[in-house]
């Protein structure tokens, strides 16, 4: 694999950064935290979306999205692999081959991609991790660290490492099975012998069937005593109920006999009573047979009396009726007067209706001039307020509100400046507390690294005497506790400021507040004085009207007055009419000399029949007859209601001879059914004892069936603990088993005798052979090279062998760049085309970078990518790239033209 470009945008602290790579050494030059490893951070996310720090990290801040672009070429195959991702969370990715004339899509989704490029490439992350791509002191480390440090880096540039990790992690697994066997060990104990209980359990059921089939042949014999016994009760009780009829029919026949007889001795007094009535009947008839003269004769009279009556009331009427016509003609002489009048009385409530409006109008005003005088004095009360919770603040502020306004302004003002001085402060403090940090960490760091590599200068790499680091080391720690000394002292003047700050803030918070209240409490009083003279002009004005008005309505009670009195007697006159009109129709057809005439022929006739009946008072002689007529009806009816008693006598007298003979009849069947109470007593006696022997039976018969429901419930429960402690064991078994195949698993793995030790034995003669292949091209005097079982590089020169701590500083440097690419060999498995290194010179003085330079010039590699702070790879770089940032942002640029001197 070959990089032949990417394109940045947004990424890290790349705004738009394109970079192509050329063959040979490309150098990526820039001082710390230009952006110099972003790029190669790049080159690694593209090709497997993975990165050293969050991806949402990777997004260049204030950016909403990032995107990387990647050209590399496998087998002379070129492709380009695309990857952006959003704040949002959204992510593509597309890989496309480059062919002629274009390009074609092969993949996209960000697994699918990265999968497709593990398989063009043919390694993975891992492989590229440790193999082409070189960390920052990864060369030095390999040659400087002890033995088995360095076993340790090679195993985990071997991948051996995770083998070491899973041999760890299964003594845990072997840890966490020997937990969960002890615990099935105590469940197993705690659940007890299952069998044993389980054939008590089975022992009480077959003892409570024995009861059972006992109760059922007791249930048995006593249904067939019961079922007879039932039968002997209903055939009692049919005879019971057949006495029972017959009786009922005997007893309401006898009762019949005698209601009967009592009837007709009933009937026969009637009769008496009835002859002893008719005994006057031919008296009463003569005094009856006048009732129709007399009745005619008063009549006559009747009809006398009303004519008499009718000729009175006509007169009486015609008198009324002319006075009516005499007072309705005085009245209606009286409207035009009315007419005057109203129109008066319409004028002056109009009037009246405004003045009513104006007294209205001129209390809502009054009540407005009331509250606005009111809310003056809550203004004022308010604004006094405000003022004394000012003078909490500063004792010199006015008592006029407007002055008091002015000094709110001037008075906020410079608070807001000693705000402004006070955050200048802190912010200088916070900048100063940075500073201390920053070089707490960095002297903090120069100490560390002076304690891991005591002979080197942690700021230039130089070589130094013990003197000299022991006194470099004093000056350091001295500085470091002044600098933590000072941090806690300007942290507490930062306290006292943000306390100082905090009440500055309030203060002006209150002044703010203050001003605002009182210029709103000034515009409102400005506001209420100009209401307040509109209102009193307005209530001088109504008061005139009101005043002129009152006067024109003086007179308004007395003339409403005589309309009342004038439309009470039209309204009168309405109702006269309709009495006169009334008695003209009662009027209608009176003809009074027709009816005198009348009367005299009337007269006449009563004087007739009067002589012939020879009546004195006619009423008295009317009822007297009316009497003997109505009692001559009633014994008409007495004669025909003696026939008819006659009649139902002799029909009750038949009746009860029948109902007599039925009585023998029904006498004779109750004897002959031989019903006897006791023997009805008796046998439900015995009966009932029997069901109540049968309850219980079947009660106890239930119990026990629920003592049987009980114990197999609780074989079943058995059952199911039975299994479950069959399961628990069979679980155990497994995990006994499965524990044996983890001990061997984990044996297989172990460091010493498993795959680990065969994988460094195999790795070995071939990471040696690469080894002596890449070392020997450098040009050194040595025959061979071997590796321990540490992988310490053994050198053979003559015959005889020699420890690479022989080799001079850039020798050292050499072997390790060597060694490293003999492992990379080893892990890719085909040619190397392309090694990238990060920082491969920190720690390294300048006799190592130029060996450094000089072994990286005689590689054998297609191309290497570099990152490094040292100028001095522009000597042997076939293209540099100087990375500076600005402004937060990485620039780039191409120095193939420029010379950079030492």
């Amino acid at each position: 694999m070959r990089i032949k470009r990417i394109s940045l945008e947004n990424f890290g602290s790349h705004q738009k950064t394109d970079i192509t790579f050329a063959d040979g050494i490309n150098a990526i030059i820039g001082n710390n935290g230009a952006g110099k490893t972003t790029i190669l951070e790049a080159i690694a996310y593209a090709l497997y979306h993975r990165a050293s720090r969050q991806q949402d990290e990777l997004i260049r801040i204030g950016a909403p999205y990032m995107r990387v672009a990647l050209e590399f070429e496998v087998d002379g195959r070129s492709y380009i692999v695309t990857r952006e991702r959003g704040r949002d969370g959204g992510v593509s990715a597309e890989l496309h081959e480059i062919i002629e004339g274009g390009k074609k899509l092969i993949q996209r989704d960000q697994s699918k991609v990265s999968s497709q490029i593990e398989a063009i490439l043919g390694f993975s992350r891992d492989v590229f991790l440790q193999g082409i791509y070189v960390r920052q002191g990864e060369i030095q480390e390999l040659l400087e660290s002890q033995p088995s440090k360095r076993k340790e880096i090679i195993a985990r540039l071997l991948g051996i490492d995770m083998l070491e990790r899973l041999w760890e992690e299964l003594r845990e697994v072997i840890d966490r099975l020997d937990s969960e066997i002890r615990a099935m060990d105590r469940e197993i104990a705690a659940m007890g012998d299952v069998d044993r209980e389980r054939l008590e359990v089975e022992r009480k059921i077959e003892e409570l069937k024995g009861k059972l089939s006992e109760l059922d042949s007791q249930k048995y014999i006593l249904q067939s005593k019961i079922e007879e016994l039932r039968k002997l009760v209903d055939e009692i009780e049919e005879k019971r109920r057949k006495f029972i009829e017959l009786k009922s029919k005997l007893t309401e026949i006898e009762r019949k006999i005698e209601q009967n007889i009592r009837k007709r001795r009933e009937l026969e007094s009637e009769l008496i009573r009835i002859d002893e009535s008719l005994s006057k009947l031919p008296e009463i008839e003569k005094i009856a047979s006048k009732f129709d003269k007399i009745s005619r004769l008063r009549d006559l009279a009747v009809k006398l009396s009303d004519l008499r009556r009718n000729i009175e009331t006509a007169n009486e009427r015609l008198d009324e009726l002319r006075a009516l016509e005499k007072e309705i003609s005085d009245i209606e002489g009286r409207k035009e007067i009315l007419v005057r009048i109203k129109e008066e009385i319409e004028e002056k409530r109009s009037k009246k209706q405004e003045l009513t409006k104006m007294d209205m109008k001129l209390v809502n005003l009054k009540e407005k001039e009331s509250d606005l005088l009111r809310r003056i004095d809550e203004i004022r009360v308010l604004s006094s307020l405000e003022l004394n919770s000012l003078r909490e603040i500063a004792e010199e502020v006015p008592e006029d509100p407007e002055d008091a306004l002015q000094f709110c302004s001037q008075f906020s003002e410079n608070l807001k400046k000693h705000l402004e001085e006070i955050d200048q402060n802190m912010k200088n403090l916070n900048n100063e507390i940075a500073a201390l940090r920053e070089r707490i960490n960095s002297y903090s760091v120069y100490l560390g690294e002076l304690s891991t590599n005591p002979e080197r200068c942690p700021l230039c790499g130089s070589k130094l005497t013990m003197e000299v680091i022991e006194e470099l080391r004093g000056n350091l720690q001295r500085s470091l506790n002044e600098m933590e000394a000072r941090i806690p002292e300007i942290e507490e003047r930062l306290a006292s400021l943000n306390e100082e700050r905090k009440l500055t803030v309030e203060r002006i918070g209150r002044v703010d507040d203050a001003s605002k209240k009182l210029r709103e409490n000034l515009r409102e009083l400005s506001s209420i004085n100009d209401s307040l003279r509109k209102i009193e002009e307005d209530i001088r004005d109504l008061s005139e009207k009101i005043s002129e008005l009152g006067d024109h309505l003086r007179d308004l009670d007395e003339l409403e007055l005589e309309y009342r009195k004038l439309i009470s007697d039209i309204e009168r006159v309405e109702k006269l009419k309709e009495k006169a009109e009334r008695l003209r129709s009662l009027l209608i057809g009176v003809d009074l000399d027709k009816m005198r005439q009348e009367i005299s022929s009337l007269e006449g006739e009563i004087a007739s029949l009067t002589k012939e009946l020879n009546v004195v008072n006619i009423e008295e002689e009317y009822q007297r007859s009316k009497k003997a007529f109505i009692e001559f009806e009633r014994l008409k009816g007495l004669l025909r209601e003696r026939e008819r008693i006659s009649s139902i006598l002799n029909d009750l007298s038949e009746e009860i001879s029948l109902d007599s003979e039925k009585v023998r009849e029904l006498s004779e069947m109750i004897a002959s059914l031989s019903f006897d109470e006791a023997a009805l007593s008796e046998a439900r006696s015995e009966l009932n004892e029997a069901e109540e022997r049968m309850r219980e039976i079947i009660k106890t018969r239930g119990e026990l069936e629920g003592v049987m429901g009980e114990l197999k419930k609780k074989i079943g429960e058995l059952e199911t603990k039975s299994e479950k402690l069959r399961k628990l064991r069979e679980r155990k078994e497994k995990y006994e088993n499965f524990r044996l195949k983890v001990l061997k698993i984990r044996e297989i793995f172990s460091r010493d005798r498993g795959i680990q030790a065969s994988l460094r034995e195999r790795a070995k003669p071939i990471i040696e052979r690469e080894l002596n292949e890449i070392f020997s091209s450098f040009g050194f005097d040595y025959d061979s090279i071997e590796l321990d079982e540490n992988f310490t590089p053994i050198l053979r020169r003559g015959g005889k062998a020699y420890s690479f701590d022989i080799l001079s500083g850039g020798e050292r440097i050499s072997l390790a760049l060597a060694l490293r690419l003999a492992i990379a060999r080893y892990l890719v498995s085909t040619k190397i085309e392309c090694f990238i290194l990060d920082e491969p010179t920190i720690h390294l003085d300048d006799e190592r970078i130029e060996s450094l330079l000089e072994a990286l010039s005689s590689l054998q590699i297609p191309q290497i990518i570099v990152v490094t702070h040292s100028p001095r790879f522009r000597d042997i770089a076939s293209r540099s790239i100087l990375v500076s940032k600005v402004n937060g942002i990485s620039n780039i640029e191409m120095l193939e033209e420029v010379m950079v001197s030492d």
